[in-house]
C-alpha cells in the first residue's frame, strides 16, 4: 500500500487553496460585472434619503425609482471639455431620462458639472438637497465612480457631519493613485472643503 509523502500531501494543500481562490476571484468578478451592467452601481448612501448609480436605460431607471419611490433624479453629466453645452447625443439621453421620469411624477435635476464642480454648482446642489421634496433622491453622473462619488462625499460631510478624510475614503476601496487621492483634482478637493451649512440635522 503507497504511502503518501509529506510533500505529496503539501501539494494537495496548495491546489486546494489554489482553487479556493480562484472561486473567490470568480465570484467577486461576476459580482462586479452584475454591479456595473445589471446594477449600474446602484447603492445607497442614506437609505430612505439618498441613493447614488451610473447612468441606466430610462426603463432600469423607472423600476429603480418606483422600488425606492425617488421624488427626484439629479444628474450631473455634463459637457464635453472645452464646449459651453453638452453635446447632441447627451442632449439626446438627458431628455429622454428628464421625459421618463416625469411620466411617473419623478422630478429630474440636470445639475451639469465637470469631474471638480464649481462653488455656484455645489450650492445649487445643497439647496437640492435641502429640500425634502427633492428626497428621497438618486445621484449620478455617466458610471457613477468619479462626479457621483465626490458629490456624495460632499451630502455627507454637510448633512451627515463627516470629516472630510473619512467622506473621502468612502470613493475609493483604495485611494492611492485614484482621482481621489490626495495628489489627484478631486482628491484635494475634498481635502479642502469646507461645509458650508452649520450644524444642519440629516435631512428628513
Amino acid at each position: 500500500m503507497h504511502k503518501q509523502g509529506p510533500g505529496s500531501a503539501f501539494t494537495k494543500i496548495l491546489r486546494a487553496l489554489g482553487l479556493a481562490a480562484l472561486t473567490v476571484l470568480v465570484g467577486l468578478g461576476s459580482w462586479s460585472l452584475y454591479h456595473i451592467r445589471v446594477l449600474h452601481r446602484l447603492g445607497t448612501v442614506t437609505r430612505g434619503q439618498v441613493y447614488q448609480s451610473g447612468a441606466m436605460p430610462p426603463a432600469d431607471l423607472l423600476k429603480v425609482a418606483r422600488e425606492l419611490g425617488l421624488k427626484s433624479v439629479i444628474d450631473l453629466r455634463t459637457f464635453n471639455p472645452g464646449e459651453d453645452s453638452t453635446n447632441t447625443t447627451d442632449r439626446a439621453t438627458i431628455a429622454q431620462e428628464a421625459q421618463a421620469l416625469e411620466g411617473i411624477g419623478v422630478r429630474h435635476i440636470h445639475l451639469p458639472t465637470p469631474q471638480v464642480p464649481t462653488q455656484a454648482t455645489v450650492d445649487r446642489f445643497l439647496e437640492i438637497m435641502r429640500d425634502p421634496a427633492n428626497r428621497p433622491a438618486l445621484i449620478h453622473c455617466y458610471h457613477g465612480i468619479g462626479r457621483t462619488e465626490l458629490f456624495v462625499a460632499v451630502y455627507r460631510m454637510e448633512f451627515e457631519h463627516w470629516s472630510n478624510d473619512r467622506a473621502r475614503a468612502c470613493t475609493r476601496l483604495l485611494l492611492a493613485g485614484s482621482s481621489f487621492s490626495d495628489t489627484a483634482e478631486k482628491g484635494r478637493f475634498l481635502i479642502r472643503y469646507k461645509p458650508r451649512l452649520g450644524s444642519l440635522p440629516v435631512p428628513r
